[in-house]
Parts: structure tokens; sequence; C-alpha cells
């Protein structure tokens, strides 16, 4: 069985007894396609859904993205520019005792994901007497994430909901920032 898993869209790839079936899901919607045998209408209608969630795009923060962020560093989007200059609000949506166990990245908030559309709802003051940090301004790239980005994927759909525009998911969430960052010690 081959599995290929989106972030944000939950794309899968499986082969079962033969048929190969692609499903996707977005918020709160789920589909399926069944191919059949045929290994090249297969090989199409991958090719067709594979970007959706994967590829780095307007709505997804890589790696080097958010360590440029964080360390206020260039970046090769921003030019010679250091990245400070762009505000940004990083937030962990895991749970506490998560977040107890592994440590968090540097800079970041912690809103469980399941908090996130009441928390953004709410008036400034009472958000930051909650959560312990400023708000998030519509206008900030608030940039979300978990373990691997499933949960900072629903986050920020929610967060784009509710008019924050600039709402991003680190599709490599806790994962690959501690991998990555351990190897760069």
């Amino acid at each position: 069985m081959a599995f290929f898993t989106s972030t944000r869209s939950a794309l899968t790839r499986a082969h079962l007894s033969g048929v190969a079936r692609l499903t996707w899901a977005t918020t709160n919607v789920q589909r399926s396609l069944t191919t059949g045998t045929n290994p090249r209408l297969v090989q199409a209608t991958f090719r067709l859904f594979k970007d959706h969630g994967e590829s780095h795009g307007p709505g997804l923060v890589t790696y080097d993205e958010l360590r440029a962020l964080i360390h206020r560093l260039p970046s090769a989007a921003a030019g010679t520019q250091p990245c400070s200059s762009t505000p940004y609000v990083l937030v962990d949506v895991r749970e506490p005792d998560e977040i107890a166990g592994t440590g968090s990245i540097p800079t970041s908030h912690m809103v469980p994901v399941g908090q996130v559309q009441d928390a953004l709802a709410l008036p400034e003051k009472d958000f930051e007497h909650r959560y312990h940090f400023t708000k998030p301004s519509p206008t900030d790239q608030v940039i979300f994430y978990c373990r691997s980005g499933v949960r900072a994927g629903k986050a920020a759909d929610i967060a784009k909901q509710l008019g924050f525009a600039n709402a991003k998911n680190y599709r490599g969430s806790w994962l690959e920032y501690a991998s990555k960052a351990l190897g760069e010690a």
C-alpha cells in the first residue's frame, strides 16, 4: 500500500486490491476517486491532485522561511531584506501536555487547535488575558504549527475564515523543525 499525505488537504493515494483510490479532504468535506487498474489513468489522476496542499504556496511556510523569521535572517523570498520587518505570530496548536513532552519552536505561543476559533473571535483584552500574548491583527502573518502539520492546516483554515488573510501553515511542523534544528546544532 502506497501512501502520500498532505498536511493541508489530507490527500491520500492508496492501492487497495489492485484499485488505486485517491482521497482528499478539505474543511469537513471528503471526496474519493476510484481510478480502476489502468496505470496511466492512475498516474494522470494522481498528477492532477498531488499538488493540492503539497507544494509550497501562499498558505504554507517552509522550514527555511520560518527559521529566517525566528532568527531575523534574510531569506531568498525577501531578497536582502531581513524578515523581521514582517510582523508575524507563531502559534503552536498542540495540547499543553504534548508541548511539555517535546518542547516548542522559539517565539511560539500556544493556542490549542480546539480553541482557535473562539480565541480569534475574542476581543483583544480578553485574548491577551487568556493566552498571555497580544492578539494577532488580521493583517499579521499568523503561522500555525502542530506535531506534523494536520491540525495546523485546520487552524490556518479557521483563521482565514475569520478574516486573517495571512494565516499560514508550517507544514513540516514540530517533527521537521526538531529534526532540522537538532541537525544544525
